[in-house]
C-alpha cells in the first residue's frame, strides 16, 4: 500500500485513491460527502390553532420555550442560544477576570467554558449587606430534559 504524506491527508480520500493502481478485484470503496442542512430540523413544534384572537399577534411562552430547545442541541449551543436572548433583553456580559460595577436595577451574566452561564438582576433598592437570593437551573447534556418525580415506600420525594 502506498504512504500518505501529511498535505495527502486534507485532501477527500476519494482523491487519493483514484491516484492508486486499479486492481483486478472486484473490491470497490464509495466515499460519500455528508451534507448537512443549513436549518436543523425542529425537534419540537407548537399548535398555532387557537380559538383566542389575540393568540396569534402575543408572542407564546410554549412556542419560546420550544424554538429555545430547538436551538439547544448541546449544552454549549443551549449556551450560546441563552446568552443571545440574554443580550437581546438588555442584560450586559461581564468578563470573570475584571472587577465588576455592579448596579442597582442592572442585569448582568457571565459564562464559563462554553457550557456554563450564570445570569443575576440587582434589585432597585438593594443595599450592600443585605444577603441575596439564588435561583439555579442546569442543562443537561445534551439537552434540556423533563425529569419525572420519583416517590419511595415511605412516601417522600427524590429526584
Amino acid at each position: 500500500m502506498a504512504t500518505k504524506s501529511r498535505a495527502q491527508l486534507l485532501h477527500h480520500p476519494s482523491a487519493y485513491f483514484s491516484r492508486l493502481p486499479h486492481s483486478h478485484s472486484s473490491f470497490s470503496i464509495n466515499f460519500r460527502r455528508r451534507k448537512f442542512s443549513v436549518t436543523p430540523p425542529l425537534l419540537c413544534s407548537s399548535s398555532s390553532s387557537s380559538s383566542s384572537p389575540s393568540a396569534s399577534t402575543n408572542p407564546s411562552i410554549v412556542g419560546d420555550l420550544l424554538n429555545y430547545l430547538n436551538e439547544s442541541w448541546t449544552q454549549f449551543h443551549a449556551t450560546a442560544e441563552a446568552k443571545r436572548q440574554l443580550i437581546a433583553a438588555g442584560f450586559h456580559l461581564l468578563n470573570e477576570n475584571d472587577e465588576w460595577d455592579l448596579r442597582p436595577g442592572g442585569r448582568y451574566f457571565f459564562t464559563r467554558n462554553m457550557s456554563c452561564l450564570v445570569a443575576f438582576a440587582v434589585g432597585e433598592k438593594y443595599i450592600v449587606g443585605n444577603g441575596f437570593h439564588v435561583i439555579a437551573a442546569h442543562t443537561d447534556c445534551p439537552c434540556l430534559k423533563l425529569m419525572e418525580v420519583v416517590y419511595d415506600t415511605l412516601g417522600s420525594t427524590e429526584t
